[in-house]
């Protein structure tokens, strides 16, 4: 996947007012199944259909019970190949005005992404990125926040 259809499908992601797992699974062009084993009482779990998740190796979906639940959407999307995307793609798309989040020292040095995180009043948009001088795109990760 490219970076102008990956960064067309966030940002499509970032302007649909009611994200609902199918239309999440529609714009990633993968199939999201209810994985109740991973549920809680405030927030049902979804993700990729085993073989259905195109791009994805892997998505990881949690929405919020609407009368328990914090409100909170989050999405995680690990993607099969990077596409040539790299954080100066991410930066040269989304802006320089990120904080990045190094992982802590307890894990193996670049077994785990460093992310950059775009901050915004609805919640974040973070960019999982290889530990390594490549910088390659590992994963991308929405969080809403209650409106």
């Amino acid at each position: 996947m490219s970076d102008p259809i990956l960064f067309a499908t966030i940002d499509q992601l970032l302007a649909e007012p009611a994200l609902d797992p199918a239309k999440i699974g529609q714009l990633l062009g993968a199939t999201l199944v209810r994985n109740p084993d991973a549920d809680t009482g405030a927030v049902e779990s979804w993700e990729a259909a085993p073989g259905k998740g195109g791009a994805y190796e892997a998505i990881d979906l949690r929405m919020p019970d609407p009368d328990i639940g914090d409100g909170a959407i989050f999405l995680s999307a690990t993607l099969r190949e990077d596409g040539g995307i790299d954080g100066t793609a991410i930066g040269a798309h989304y802006g320089l005005d990120f904080k990045t989040e190094i992982p802590s020292p307890r894990f193996r040095p670049g077994s785990v992404p460093v992310y950059l995180v775009y901050e915004k009043d609805w919640g974040s948009l973070s960019f999982g990125v290889t530990a390594d001088a490549q910088r390659r795109l590992v994963r991308f990760v929405l969080s809403t926040r209650r409106p």
